[in-house]
């Protein structure tokens, strides 16, 4: 059987991808090219092109770059296509199958560097089948890793913070800092950008749309007025219709293919009366609605309607009436649906008052004693110490493999200082070394996470919540009763005159263990007395607490 060296046609294309940009400094980039180069000197392949792209490989519709790096490839009869790993060429069934026609027809041989596997035409089957179950193993890592993900970024988002990494223009991330001035993993903030010039040009934009202009006329004055360089104009428009546009500078934002809204906790950089004006002529009115940004709007963006095709935001639309005995108008604070959709043959108006008294029951469905909350937290404190000491043996397990790595990565020096393994050989068994050890060291600090007080600070927040609530729920002004719903409940909604809501996980949990006091765990092997407090167990123990309540503890 001919050998893929044999083949005359030694030009050669290498593609390192990486998924994000904040890879781009990644410490092993600089050794994997060096091992791609190297590579090729030794089996003699002219590197034609070298190219870096930061892009997924998860869905192959959104994978623009390496399409067209391929295309370059077979249009110029470059044969030799190089990955560093496999995960690098594909993390998808569709690519992985359309780069295997093409190694069978002999247009293209691939190159897994790292694993020195090389794919060609006369590759047997068996060699297919491990490129198929390493292209799987990829996809699931993919999606695993898109679950946590989005897990992080909607526990994020519901605390109310920008979850994704490029804000918009007048605003940036900053992480808070330990003792030594580094920053801290998980802190990320967004606030106004340090940079004056930023958000002052983007007041400046809002000013003038707030004037009616448009695009072309807003990017004209831009221009003249030294804000934007005229060689940047052409793409400036599309850009500025996406900012004026943005509802982060409205002090919200949305998840990626999510209709829920989140009110962020990041500062509003533009004027309330200029945001007013800028929405209306957004939504193609000649002045703002008058209830928006109104002081008296407290369920703005929070209550929405609950009709199955509606959903959209509760207004505020209040009814003034002229007292006869004393002349003076008197306001009625009233709420209706939008309806921007039209799905409501008329207009239903609720009264303020009256949606407050139908969250009561929420209330005083997950309030607890401090009696009952301390037996809960004795049960509770029990499991842990369980739980913690067999993440200790856990991480103690962790703590002796990054040892014996450390034994493995001099070994590895010493066979290349006395020339038993060559220089490329060294260099992919360092950097198998540094990955294993990166891979351990997360592990780590996972577990440290896990085992610190995180889990019960969290049960300290429900409390916080749930303790004494009802009698304390009514002392509370209207801002403070909204702030204190957001932390309790989810999925609320105005059905006409009906408001609905689910209480959130923890508290529901709480309920039925105040409903059913056969909760603690170990008296009844055979009953379901212990269900509700593993429930609220799973809950707890997770890596970060799910609420913030500085803002609403009971005085």
């Amino acid at each position: 059987m001919q050998k893929w060296k044999d083949n005359s046609n030694k030009k050669a294309i290498a593609i390192v991808r990486r998924s994000s940009s904040s890879q781009e400094r990644n410490t092993s980039a600089e050794t994997q090219e060096e091992l791609i180069r190297s590579y090729c000197e030794t089996n003699k392949l002219e590197l034609v092109k070298f190219e870096s792209i930061i892009e997924t490989a998860y869905k192959s519709t959104k994978r623009t770059k390496y399409k067209k790096l391929m295309e370059y490839a077979l249009s110029n009869d470059i044969q030799h296509v190089l990955f560093y790993i496999s995960s690098r060429e594909a993390r998808n069934l569709t690519d992985n199958e359309t780069n295997e026609e093409l190694i069978r027809s002999g247009k293209i041989i691939i190159h897994h560097i790292s694993d020195n596997k090389v794919y060609w035409e006369g590759s047997p089957d068996s060699e297919f089948f491990n490129r198929d179950i390493n292209t799987v193993v990829n996809k699931q890592y993919s999606r695993e890793n898109s679950t946590k993900m989005k897990a992080a970024y909607k526990t994020k988002a519901e605390k109310g913070w920008f979850p994704y990494r490029h804000t918009p223009l007048g605003y940036i991330h900053k992480k808070d800092s330990d003792d030594y001035g580094n920053p801290v993993k998980g802190t990320s903030k967004v606030i106004p950008d340090p940079n004056h010039r930023n958000v002052e040009q983007v007041n400046r934009e809002f000013e003038l749309r707030s004037t009616g202009l448009s695009f072309d006329a807003i990017a004209k004055e831009m221009i003249n007025d030294g804000w934007i360089p005229p060689s940047k104009a052409k793409g400036y428009k599309s850009t500025l219709g996406k900012r004026l546009k943005n509802p982060l500078y409205w002090g919200y934002f949305y998840l990626t293919d999510s209709p829920v809204r989140y009110e962020g906790k990041h500062e509003v950089i533009i004027p309330v009366e200029i945001l007013k004006k800028v929405a209306a002529i957004n939504e193609g009115k000649k002045c703002p609605h008058k209830s928006y940004g109104d002081q008296n709007n407290i369920f703005d963006g929070w209550l929405r309607c609950g009709h199955d095709d509606c959903g959209l935001s509760i207004v505020y639309d209040p009814k003034k009436k002229k007292i006869k005995a004393t002349g003076e108008d008197k306001v009625y604070h009233y709420y209706r649906c939008s309806n921007q959709r039209k799905i409501h043959p008329k207009k239903v108006y609720v009264n303020e008052e009256k949606i407050w008294e139908q969250f009561e029951p929420a209330v005083t469905e997950l309030t607890i004693t401090e009696d009952f909350a301390k037996d809960i937290r004795d049960a509770l404190n029990e499991t842990n110490k369980k739980e913690q000491l067999a993440i200790k043996t856990q991480m103690n397990g962790y703590r002796e493999a990054l040892k014996a790595l450390d034994a493995k990565e001099t070994k590895a020096f010493d066979l290349f200082d006395d020339g038993t393994i060559d220089k490329t050989a060294y260099r992919r068994q360092v950097l198998k070394t540094q990955n294993d050890r990166d891979h351990y060291t997360d592990e780590l600090e996972r577990l440290q996470l896990e085992i610190s007080s995180q889990a019960m600070v969290s049960v300290q927040n429900v409390f916080e919540l749930a303790i004494n609530a009802k009698s304390r729920w009514k002392a509370m002004k209207r801002e403070k009763r909204l702030g204190y719903l957001k932390e309790v409940c989810s999925n609320q909604r105005l059905d006409e005159l009906t408001v609905r809501y689910e209480l959130e996980k923890p508290f529901e949990i709480l309920a039925k263990m105040k409903e059913n006091q056969n909760w603690r765990r170990g008296r009844d092997s055979n009953s379901r007395r212990a269900h509700t407090l593993a429930s609220f167990q799973d809950w707890c123990f997770q890596p970060l607490s799910h609420l913030s309540v500085e803002s609403f503890k009971f005085g």
